[in-house]
Protein backbone atom coordinates (compact mmCIF):
# COMPACT_ATOMS: atom_id res chain seq x y z
CA UNK A 1 0.00 0.00 0.00
CA UNK A 2 1.62 3.26 -1.10
CA UNK A 3 1.46 6.12 1.33
CA UNK A 4 -0.21 9.16 0.82
CA UNK A 5 1.60 12.35 0.13
CA UNK A 6 1.49 13.92 3.54
CA UNK A 7 2.14 17.14 2.09
CA UNK A 8 -1.20 17.82 0.92
CA UNK A 9 -3.85 17.39 3.53
CA UNK A 10 -6.52 16.61 1.62
CA UNK A 11 -4.94 14.31 -0.75
CA UNK A 12 -4.17 12.05 2.51
CA UNK A 13 -7.20 12.08 3.91
CA UNK A 14 -8.99 11.16 0.51
CA UNK A 15 -6.45 8.17 0.13
CA UNK A 16 -6.23 7.28 3.61
CA UNK A 17 -10.05 7.15 3.88
CA UNK A 18 -9.80 4.41 0.36
CA UNK A 19 -7.09 2.66 1.94
CA UNK A 20 -8.88 2.06 5.18
CA UNK A 21 -12.09 1.43 3.34
CA UNK A 22 -10.33 -1.25 1.35
CA UNK A 23 -8.67 -2.88 4.68
CA UNK A 24 -12.04 -2.70 6.70
CA UNK A 25 -14.76 -2.98 4.07
CA UNK A 26 -17.37 -3.76 6.66
CA UNK A 27 -18.03 -2.65 10.63
CA UNK A 28 -17.27 -6.85 11.46
CA UNK A 29 -14.13 -6.08 9.51
CA UNK A 30 -13.45 -3.23 11.79
CA UNK A 31 -14.76 -4.97 15.18
CA UNK A 32 -12.49 -7.82 14.31
CA UNK A 33 -9.08 -5.42 13.86
CA UNK A 34 -10.62 -3.55 17.62
CA UNK A 35 -10.83 -7.11 18.92
CA UNK A 36 -6.82 -8.04 18.03
CA UNK A 37 -5.59 -5.00 18.84
CA UNK A 38 -7.53 -5.01 22.31
CA UNK A 39 -5.61 -8.67 22.66
CA UNK A 40 -2.59 -7.10 21.88
CA UNK A 41 -2.73 -4.31 24.47
CA UNK A 42 -3.94 -7.00 26.94
CA UNK A 43 -0.67 -9.15 26.79
CA UNK A 44 1.06 -5.59 27.30
CA UNK A 45 -0.49 -5.31 30.52
CA UNK A 46 -3.08 -3.38 29.67
CA UNK A 47 -6.81 -3.83 31.52
CA UNK A 48 -10.33 -2.25 30.90
CA UNK A 49 -10.55 0.94 32.57
CA UNK A 50 -13.32 -0.08 34.90
CA UNK A 51 -10.55 -2.17 36.58
CA UNK A 52 -8.44 1.00 37.69
CA UNK A 53 -7.46 2.37 40.85
CA UNK A 54 -10.35 4.03 42.31
CA UNK A 55 -8.62 6.20 45.32
CA UNK A 56 -7.06 8.86 43.18
CA UNK A 57 -3.86 7.11 41.95
CA UNK A 58 -2.44 8.32 38.37
CA UNK A 59 -2.35 5.75 36.18
CA UNK A 60 -1.75 5.27 32.22
CA UNK A 61 -4.57 5.21 30.27
CA UNK A 62 -5.72 5.28 25.95
CA UNK A 63 -9.26 6.45 25.01
CA UNK A 64 -11.03 4.82 22.03
CA UNK A 65 -9.69 7.58 19.30
CA UNK A 66 -6.64 8.47 20.66
CA UNK A 67 -3.25 7.25 19.61
CA UNK A 68 -1.35 8.49 22.36
CA UNK A 69 -1.05 7.43 26.43
CA UNK A 70 -2.00 10.14 29.10
CA UNK A 71 -2.05 10.21 32.39
CA UNK A 72 -6.19 9.58 34.08
CA UNK A 73 -7.52 9.28 37.93
CA UNK A 74 -10.57 8.22 38.86
CA UNK A 75 -12.29 10.84 41.22
CA UNK A 76 -15.48 10.12 43.09
CA UNK A 77 -17.39 6.88 44.11
CA UNK A 78 -18.37 4.00 41.94
CA UNK A 79 -19.64 3.81 39.57
CA UNK A 80 -20.49 7.77 39.78
CA UNK A 81 -17.50 9.47 39.60
CA UNK A 82 -15.22 10.56 36.71
CA UNK A 83 -11.83 9.99 34.75
CA UNK A 84 -9.89 13.28 35.03
CA UNK A 85 -7.08 13.64 31.86
CA UNK A 86 -3.96 15.37 32.24
CA UNK A 87 -2.36 16.58 29.17
CA UNK A 88 0.37 18.53 29.65
CA UNK A 89 -1.08 21.74 31.16
CA UNK A 90 -4.43 20.42 30.22
CA UNK A 91 -6.81 18.69 32.49
CA UNK A 92 -9.93 17.13 30.87
CA UNK A 93 -12.66 14.74 31.95
CA UNK A 94 -12.37 11.48 29.62
CA UNK A 95 -13.69 7.93 29.07
CA UNK A 96 -10.61 5.63 28.97
CA UNK A 97 -10.97 1.98 27.73
CA UNK A 98 -7.75 0.80 28.96
CA UNK A 99 -5.62 1.72 31.68
CA UNK A 100 -1.81 0.04 33.15
CA UNK A 101 -0.28 0.74 36.06
CA UNK A 102 1.89 3.64 36.37
CA UNK A 103 5.48 2.52 36.04
CA UNK A 104 8.72 4.53 35.45
CA UNK A 105 9.47 2.10 32.42
CA UNK A 106 7.13 -0.04 31.01
CA UNK A 107 9.03 -3.02 30.11
CA UNK A 108 7.25 -4.37 26.64
CA UNK A 109 7.30 -0.59 25.29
Amino acid sequence: MAKPNRYDPWQYTEEEKKNLAEKYPTTEDCLAAIAEINSRLVNLGWNNAIYCPKDGTSFDAIEFGCSTIFDCWYDGEWPNGRYWACYGDDIDICRPVLFRPRKEKHDQD
